[in-house]
C-alpha cells in the first residue's frame, strides 16, 4: 500500500505506531506495512531513549496509520521481527 500523505488523513485519524530512530528501521518497518497492505504515513518526530537525560531527545519518523488499522500494524512489525519500541495510541509500549 501507498505512504499517505499525512494532512489527507481526518484530524485524530491517524495513531503512532513506531517511531524509527535510523533509516534502517524506517526501511525495515515501511517493508513490513507495505507487505501487510496497510496505508501509513510518515512524520519527523523527537524520541528520548535511556541516555536523553544525558543526550537529550533524538530526531525519528514516526510511522502513522489509521486507529482502526493499529492493532493489525502492531502485530505485522512484530511479525517481521522489529525489536525496538512500538508505540500504540494509549501511549504504552509493546515489545517483542
Amino acid at each position: 500500500m501507498p505512504m499517505i500523505d499525512h494532512e489527507t488523513w481526518p484530524e485524530d485519524a491517524a495513531v503512532p505506531i513506531f517511531i524509527a530512530g535510523n533509516v534502517k528501521e524506517a526501511q525495515r518497518v515501511q517493508r513490513a506495512l507495505d507487505d501487510a497492505g496497510l496505508d501509513y504515513s510518515i512524520q519527523a518526530e523527537k524520541y528520548e531513549t535511556a541516555f536523553s537525560f544525558i543526550f537529550g531527545s533524538y530526531d525519528g519518523v514516526a510511522f502513522h496509520v489509521l486507529e482502526s488499522e493499529s492493532d493489525r500494524a502492531v502485530q505485522a512489525l512484530l511479525d517481521a521481527g522489529v525489536k525496538i519500541r512500538v508505540v500504540n495510541d494509549s501511549g504504552a509500549d509493546a515489545k517483542n
